[in-house]
């Protein structure tokens, strides 16, 4: 039974309200901008997806029919919970996190294709309210807070792309702007001794550039079957930026409120293989796998502050908190995702697609904090895309839930727990052929 041309723009109507409602921020470093590749498993490999290609395998560029523009719009709905017998539960929450995208691309020959593209390349937020209770004698303090880890990281990435033959080559030069923000709470021993409040919060700003390439391959080995396959170099950035907290200001008047902060952050890299496959004249399908070396990354973030105070009062593991305010723990393993997904072309001008991918999470039982709490997600994927005339209407919806994650770590009491997650990622895309 065929879909009425003005169902699908109650798909896309429906998909803009849920995106201009989402709330919350999501635990995942992976993000994309192509509907497609949304649509089609989140990897999309060996696929043809304009915005898509610059993260997923620029080589799809030459693939492409004509010149064209692309805009889209994504937000991300998620709910992080973290549950331990001592502390109780806890869910996070986000005000608002919308990502945008655009690109121009062009088709300059049957052999030769450019692009340049804008993209949030990592969105990853977790926001938790967060209250500590202390006691001393017969005083007791009840201090809010804020506990956040936001570390955004925006593209601008030129491609090229050429065929020889049945081969196709890209490439992709991305210019990284990081940003990292971090919010935790550290208690004040001399609270005891009559002076400051029971604790404080910490604010960390940071900001960066770096760059780093993504090359990628596909073939056509006949009409009906393509491969592709990309690696994408690792990023090392160097953050600066600035420490804010009361505490040392209240309880030793000779420090500042704002002290001068520096850091490294690392990205790793990652490799990713894919098949796109015609089945019939109506249907493709593809299937994909990626792997990311999160395991040769730094083991941890040490931050060094330009106070003395700053930086020898915090080389301690907070007792009443459980975080050390110099040096933040990481330990990641590395990762793995695998996918598949089809797309159904019920006329030359509208198709629907879906899919499936399951995201192994990098942390392990040492790196399980609140501010790392991802764990591994099963991701399933629709979309609508509609062409008329030159232009292209894409949505797609991807709703991940998390595999339930139980850690024991006697090293870190804090960290003990269950956690889950839940993520739904509308988007909208734009797209005029010229």
């Amino acid at each position: 039974m065929e879909i009425k041309i003005k169902n699908v723009f109650l798909i896309i109507i429906l998909m803009s309200v849920l995106l201009l409602n989402a709330r919350a921020g999501d635990s995942n470093f992976s993000t994309t901008y192509g509907p497609r590749t949304l649509a089609r498993d989140g990897l999309f490999v060996a696929g043809i997806d304009g915005l898509g290609a610059s993260i997923s395998n620029p080589a799809g560029l030459v693939y492409m029919n004509g010149n064209s523009i692309s805009i889209s719009v994504l937000d991300r709905n998620a709910q992080q919970e973290f549950y331990s017998a001592e502390r109780g539960l806890f869910r996070s929450f986000r005000r608002n996190d919308f990502g945008f995208g655009g690109g121009a691309f062009w088709v300059i020959s049957q052999s030769l294709a450019a692009s340049i593209t804008a993209t949030r390349a990592a969105d990853y937020q977790v926001e938790w309210p967060y209250a500590m209770m202390r006691r001393k004698e017969t005083t007791v303090s009840i201090l809010a807070f804020d506990l956040y880890n936001r570390i955004h990281v925006d593209a601008v990435s030129p491609s090229i792309a050429f065929r020889i033959g049945n081969i196709a080559l890209g490439l992709s030069g991305n210019i990284y702007q990081f940003k990292n923000q971090i919010s935790i709470p550290i208690s004040n021993q001399k609270w005891y001794e009559g002076i400051g409040k029971s604790a404080y919060q910490f604010e960390y700003d940071q900001d960066g550039w770096d760059y780093n390439f993504r090359f990628g391959v596909m073939t056509t080995l006949s009409d009906k079957l393509r491969l592709g396959a990309s690696v994408s170099s690792s990023s090392n950035v160097s953050l600066e930026g600035k420490a804010t907290s009361d505490m040392f200001a209240e309880v030793d008047s000779t420090t500042d409120r704002q002290v001068n902060l520096k850091s490294e952050f690392e990205f790793p890299w990652q490799i990713g293989a894919g098949a796109n496959y015609k089945w019939s004249e109506n249907l493709e399908v593809n299937i994909d796998l990626a792997y990311h070396l999160w395991g040769d990354t730094q083991e941890r973030i040490n931050f060094e502050f330009n106070d003395s105070t700053w930086q020898n009062s915090l080389t301690v593991m907070d007792s009443a908190a459980g975080f050390q305010g110099n040096s933040l723990a990481q330990y990641f393993n590395n990762s793995f995702e695998f996918g598949a997904g089809l797309e159904y072309f019920q006329s030359p001008s509208l198709s629907i697609l879906a899919g499936y991918r399951f995201s192994k999470s990098p942390n392990s039982n040492t790196s399980y904090s609140l501010l790392y709490p991802g764990v591994s997600q099963h991701w399933f994927s629709a979309g609508v895309s509609y062409k008329s005339d030159n232009y292209i209407f894409d949505a797609a919806l991807a709703y991940g839930f998390g595999v339930e994650k139980e850690v024991t770590n006697i090293n870190n009491i804090f960290t003990q727990g269950k956690y889950d997650s839940y993520t739904l990622i509308p988007l909208i895309n734009f797209q005029y052929q010229f």
